[in-house]
């Protein structure tokens, strides 16, 4: 059997471990999704029931919110993404092409579906250059192509833009630019490449 696959008892069909996570991810999302989506549903219920009526108009309509795009926007995701890396790595004996990017896809779909759950709106600010911009300096700050840089690079660049906007507030965008050419030229992994690089060294030493 090739290196990564495993036969499922169930199917019988060879699966890769990277999809075989993705798929479970996937499926968890869109399961908590659907959840979500159905305990507010009764509450909505309640809240129309004239003898309860649990909630006031304010959160009846955010728990309404809830419901619809939980149940009709992020479980079909979730749901649907998990049925194509069924179709395309089951059912066609195939390993994923990218499983680091699907990672950071999936990672970026649950925070998009939060920030959506949370703010109840999303603009189309969002897809403007300056927040692509950004979201690009902390990928690359935390490490391109490693799923934890996702989460270092946020960090990073946070605290980096409260120090510098303190020191410098009208110029702390030169800040960010020289650490990102910084990282650019002199550790292409990013944060994470470097403490790799002092592990490594680390452990020749002993």
């Amino acid at each position: 059997m090739n290196a990564g696959f495993r036969i499922c008892p169930a199917t019988g069909r060879k699966i890769h471990a990277d999809a075989e996570s993705l798929i479970r991810a996937n499926a968890v999302a869109a399961t908590v999704s659907l959840l979500v989506g159905g305990i507010a549903a009764i509450l909505v219920l309640l809240t129309r029931w004239q003898a309860v009526h649990l909630l006031d108009a304010v959160w009846f309509y955010r728990i309404l919110t809830v419901h619809g795009i939980s149940m009709l926007i992020f479980f079909i995701i979730f749901f649907e993404v998990a049925v194509l890396y069924f179709a395309g790595a089951v059912l066609l004996n195939s390993r994923l092409a990218a499983p680091k990017v699907a990672w950071a896809a999936f990672v970026l779909m649950v925070a998009g579906a939060l920030l959506t759950q949370t703010n109840q709106f999303v603009g189309l600010n969002v897809l403007g250059f300056e927040p692509s911009g950004e979201l690009l300096v902390m990928l690359i700050l935390g490490g391109v192509g490693r799923i934890y840089g996702a989460f270092v690079g946020p960090v990073v660049y946070l605290i980096a833009q409260d120090m510098l906007a303190k020191q410098f507030p009208e110029y702390w965008y030169f800040g960010i630019g020289t650490m990102l050419v910084l990282v650019v030229m002199f550790a292409r992994g990013g944060i994470l490449g470097i403490v790799d690089g002092i592990l490594v060294r680390l452990r020749r030493k002993t």
